[in-house]
């Protein structure tokens, strides 16, 4: 693949964003809150598709589960620092 200019870029999510316009459950993520926020957004879409999909209700215990996200972000944060340390 090569590498695609800023307005290349800027068109594409464009298109993507006339896309989601036509698709019932496209949903819109801003990706420049920090990685938490963006975790804690898409998990809740995600939980209300399956929701509304199969008419079940969730436990309130599991609305937000901070053990979960806690560790999706501590492997995250691990897997950088092991490409970091791998690139020196």
């Amino acid at each position: 693949k090569g590498e695609k200019t800023l307005q290349d870029l800027e068109a594409r999510r464009q298109a993507f964003i006339r896309l989601g316009k036509e698709i019932p459950n496209f949903v819109l993520i801003d990706g420049t809150q920090p990685l938490e926020a963006v975790y804690v957004e898409v998990n809740e879409h995600i939980i209300r598709f399956c929701e509304n999909r199969h008419g079940k209700r969730r436990p309130e215990t599991s609305k937000h589960n901070p053990w979960v996200t806690e560790r999706i972000i501590t492997e995250e944060t691990a897997m950088r620092g092991t490409a970091a340390k791998d690139e020196n």
